[in-house]
């Protein structure tokens, strides 16, 4: 019997195949090296243009931040929201250069003048431990610049209430505590060029940033104490009048009470919730051990750093110049997407919402969460055949799955975030000040941050743009709740007019990754105090029986571009996972053939259904490095390098093998297999 081979031509199949066919290299066999097969075209054509890296992830990334480009340089409708139209009007103040080149230096020596003066540009000034910091941040927070310079103050949910919010203190990540020779320098020539580039003499300006940098790196060293010594999560949760007791040297009723005027008051009796104790005792110390000279530099110092995007080009490009030494990364990104981006910063609530308005899709919203539905019952088959686990281990591992939920875009979230974009509708934007705008949305920023503080806690997570325009999943195991922000509804990720085995394989297999991680957590917390495991012992040898298998796998692995093997003790909760993801959403794509039947292929594409989904699966991890960013990558980061994020997990799934006929001891299809989902 022929089977029938049928092809689909619609346009979505036709831009699939072209999608496809632009990564691959079909000239590479597959059983030798997939990842090459799959990426190999993208790995050619992919220019750096001196960047650290490139991936089709960045390519999906940028696709959203021109869609939010097209909402920004819209002409925009009698109907939209006043909101809208000053996010509009900011960034076409960001995109104004000429005007900035004359605000933005006049307008930031008028903050240094309000905030008591930087004296490495006036050699004269505060000789004496005359400056106050708290004033200064008074200052700074009054003219709508962030603060949080020493320590953090935000308002979160209350730990022992969680229907209100309290008041927290929090360290500053300054980070890492000792630093190369290199990047020393480095930092030491960026901090002088600005500080010359503003008026300083180049003796003075060397010499204070030496200061500044020794400060900075003490910030950072109790902070990664504190942070080691504070995995246990021992919080304070103590009223003011208490706070003034345990930590004498800070006046934290003045300056609490500077920072939430003119929203809200604050009392001896509120309660306030110090996250990182031992931190705030070391800033003691260490403040009350630094002149007032060197505390005015590096607050000065601070403020520049968090205001550069809204600076004269000559301090931005100076900046990225040091960036480049830092991540290899020598490009400064082009205009329109830093102001797309420090838009977004600016004004999270109102370009979420905009791209709710304009891109969210109830009816494939319903799909996507069809699709995660379909991922979650097949990782019940696959948990329910797993003879490696006991039933008591699987029963619970089961009821955490089953008690997972998945939280998406609401219109009840969205009308509750429009309510809060009101408060950016009358907010003074102009068109040639471009800094001064800034401040006056930072202002306001602040001031709907801090009044929170007494209204009951209800959480949005439209709120924060990362969770509606990024392309991350966010999993809470507090809450065993997954969140799904738009930017994955769309793009690389889904197509509702492309075949679906390409939306199991990109968005199922990066929705199973995420979902394997319930289980891959020895030890979980019920609530505070309540520790226990998940797995019973003898589960839980054998767990690590199969983690073994992958670390010695992943071991073996040489990246021949740095002439360094992976190590599997950093990635291998990742790896596991990889592996979850691509076996779970590749099972539950074929169940779904089994209701729906085969589709068709792709056009111009000579391979089955099921190739184009191994094919699809590893399109969307198409990454090219440079040979030092890859380096840091290894060094730092908890994923193994792409290429064995692909080959890695398909080594060890037999379907792949027998869907491309890898013949038994290639390189893709080893006689040894870790087995684990």
């Amino acid at each position: 019997m022929i089977t029938r081979i049928v092809v689909c031509t619609t346009p979505g199949c036709v831009r699939a195949s072209k999608e496809l066919s632009k990564h691959m290299d079909p000239k590479i066999n597959p059983c030798d090296d997939f990842y090459q097969f799959a990426c190999g075209n993208f790995l050619k054509t992919a220019n750096l243009d001196n960047q650290g890296s490139w991936s089709v992830q960045n390519v999906a990334e940028d696709e959203i931040l021109l869609e939010i480009r097209d909402i920004l340089e819209g002409p925009g409708r009698p109907d939209d929201p006043r909101a809208l139209m000053t996010a509009r009007r900011f960034y076409r103040a960001c995109m104004n250069e000429r005007a900035l080149q004359v605000e933005g230096k006049r307008t930031l020596m008028r903050i240094f003048s309000q905030m008591g003066g930087w004296p490495t540009l006036d050699d004269s000034k505060l000789r004496k431990d005359e400056f106050d910091w708290t004033k200064a941040a008074y200052d700074l927070r009054r003219m709508g610049i962030n603060s949080d310079f020493f320590f953090g103050v935000s308002i979160v949910r209350d730990i022992t209430d969680k229907t209100r919010h309290i008041l927290a203190i929090h360290d500053v990540l300054y980070s890492p505590p000792q630093i190369s020779n290199n990047l020393r320098d480095a930092y030491l020539d960026y901090m002088t060029d600005v500080a010359v580039y503003l008026g300083a003499s180049a003796f003075t300006a060397r010499r204070d940033a030496e200061e500044v940098l020794k400060l900075l790196l003490k910030l950072a060293k109790i902070s990664e104490a504190s942070a080691t010594f504070n995995k246990t999560r021992a919080y304070k949760r103590l009223s003011l009048l208490d706070l003034h007791e345990a930590f004498r040297t800070i006046p934290w009723y003045q300056y609490l009470k500077n920072q939430l005027e003119p929203v809200e008051n604050i009392t001896l009796q509120d309660m306030v919730l110090v996250t990182e104790p031992l931190y705030l005792r070391r800033l003691e110390t260490v403040l009350e051990d630094t002149s007032g000279r060197v505390l005015a530099n590096f607050i000065a110092w601070h403020t520049i750093q968090n205001l550069i995007n809204y600076l004269p080009a000559e301090l931005v490009n100076r900046a990225y110049e040091y960036l480049a030494i830092v991540n290899g990364r020598r490009n400064k990104p082009p205009r329109w997407k830093i102001c797309v981006k420090t838009t977004e910063q600016r004004m999270e609530s109102v370009i979420s919402t905009a791209y709710i308005n304009n891109f969210f899709d109830q009816n494939i919203q319903n799909k996507v969460l069809e699709l995660i539905g379909n991922i979650k019952m097949q990782f019940k088959y696959n948990l329910f055949a797993l003879d490696w686990l006991d039933q008591e281990t699987k029963d619970i591992l089961m009821h955490k799955l089953v008690s997972s939920t998945e939280e998406t875009v609401s219109y009840d979230d969205l009308i509750d975030a429009l309510a809060e974009t009101r408060v950016f509708d009358d907010v003074a934007i102009y068109e040639d000040k471009l800094l001064e705008s800034a401040l006056n949305l930072g202002y306001v920023g602040m001031n709907l941050k801090f009044s929170k503080l007494r209204k009951p806690f209800k959480e949005n997570w439209l709120l924060n743009n990362s969770f509606v325009t990024g392309v991350n999943i966010h999993y809470s195991q507090k809450e065993n709740l997954f969140r799904y922000p738009v930017g994955i509804f769309r793009g690389l990720y889904y197509q509702p007019d492309r075949p679906d085995y390409m939306n199991y394989a990109i968005l199922g297999s990066v929705i199973a990754h995420e979902i394997s991680h319930i289980f891959m957590e020895a030890q979980y917390r019920d609530m505070p105090g309540d520790l226990r495991s998940w797995w019973s012992p003898t589960s839980l040898v054998l767990y690590d029986a199969k983690l073994q298998c992958l670390a010695n796998q992943y071991g073996k692995f040489e990246v021949t571009e740095v002439n360094k093997h992976l190590d599997p003790l950093n990635t291998r909760d990742e790896d596991v996972a990889d592996l979850a993801g691509m076996r779970v959403s590749y099972d539950a794509y074929a169940e779904k053939v089994q209701e729906v039947g085969t589709e068709p292929r792709l056009p111009g594409l000579n391979y089955s259904p099921n190739q184009l989904f191994w094919i699809s699966s590893a399109v969307h991890h198409c990454s090219k490095y440079s040979a030092p960013t890859l380096e840091r990558y290894i060094a730092n980061y908890q994923w193994s390098p792409q290429q064995y994020r692909v080959n890695g997990p398909l080594q060890n799934i037999k379907d792949f093998a027998l869907d491309f006929g890898c013949p038994a001891g290639s390189k893709m299809n080893p006689d040894v297999k870790c087995e684990v989902w």
